[in-house]
C-alpha cells in the first residue's frame, strides 16, 4: 500500500494548531495550568482525528462501491475526542474551599476540541470565527467583568457568651451595612458558655473589608467575629 502526502491536510493541521496557539496563549499569560502547548496539542490532535474519520470514509465508500454507496458515519470519532477533551477539560477544574477554579481553561480547552474539528472538516471560516469568539470572551469581556455588580458569597462567624447572645442584633448590623443574610446556623457549647453564629452573606462588593470592619466595631459584645 503506497501512500500519498496531502499538503492540504498537513496545511489544515498546521491552521488548527495555530488557531488553538491562539487561544493557549492568553491561558499561558493568566497563568494557567493548560495553556499554549496544550491548547496547541488538542487542536492539532483533534483536527488529525478528523482528517483520519473522513478519510476512512472515503476508503470505506471506495471499497464497498460496488454493492452500493456506503458511508461511515466520521461523527463517532468526533465525538469521542470531544468526549476525551472533557476528561482533559475535567482535570484542570480545582475546587478550594467555596471557590472552584479552572472552568474558563476547561471551557476554552473544549473550544480548542471543536476548532480542531472544524478545520480538520475543512470549515475555515467558522473555526477562525470560534476562535475570534472565544478570544473576545477571554480578553474584551474578562475586562467588563470587573465593572459589573457581582454578587459575592461570604460566611459571617460571629461567638457570643452565652448570657449575651443577641443574633438580631447581627442581622440588624449586616443589612445596615447592606449585607444580605441568606442562612443562619448556630453552634451551643456549653462548657464554653458561648454561642456561635454561622451567618452566609451576600454583598455586591469584591471584598468587603471596609464592611467588616464595621461590623467589628459594632458588635462590641462578641468575643470572635471571623469572616470567610
Amino acid at each position: 500500500m503506497s501512500f500519498e502526502v496531502d499538503w492540504i491536510d498537513c496545511l489544515r493541521l498546521l491552521a488548527a494548531a495555530f488557531l488553538g496557539a491562539l487561544i493557549g496563549i492568553e491561558r499561558e499569560i493568566h497563568g494557567r495550568p493548560a495553556g499554549f502547548r496544550t491548547h496547541l496539542l488538542v487542536a492539532s490532535g483533534s483536527a488529525l482525528i478528523m482528517l483520519v474519520a473522513l478519510h476512512m470514509c472515503d476508503l470505506l465508500t471506495q471499497r464497498f462501491s460496488a454493492g452500493g454507496p456506503v458511508r461511515a458515519d466520521p461523527l463517532g470519532l468526533a465525538g469521542g475526542a470531544v468526549t476525551g477533551i472533557g476528561f482533559l477539560g475535567a482535570g484542570v477544574i480545582l475546587k478550594t474551599d467555596d471557590k472552584i477554579r479552572g472552568l474558563t481553561t476547561a471551557a476554552s480547552i473544549w473550544v480548542v476540541s471543536a476548532v480542531g474539528l472544524a478545520v480538520g472538516a475543512g470549515w475555515y471560516v467558522v473555526a477562525l470565527t470560534t476562535t475570534g469568539l472565544a478570544l473576545f470572551a477571554l480578553w474584551v469581556l474578562a475586562k467588563l467583568e470587573t465593572h459589573f455588580a457581582v454578587d459575592r458569597f461570604y460566611q459571617l462567624t460571629v461567638t457570643y457568651p452565652l448570657d449575651n447572645a443577641n443574633l438580631s442584633q447581627i442581622e440588624q448590623v449586616t443589612q445596615a451595612r447592606g449585607l444580605l443574610v441568606q442562612e443562619t446556623s448556630m453552634e451551643l457549647d456549653r462548657q464554653a458558655q458561648r454561642i456561635t453564629y454561622r451567618l452566609r452573606v451576600r454583598a455586591r462588593q469584591q471584598a468587603p473589608e471596609q464592611s467588616f470592619d464595621l461590623l467589628a466595631r459594632e458588635l462590641a459584645d462578641a468575643v470572635l467575629i471571623r469572616w470567610e
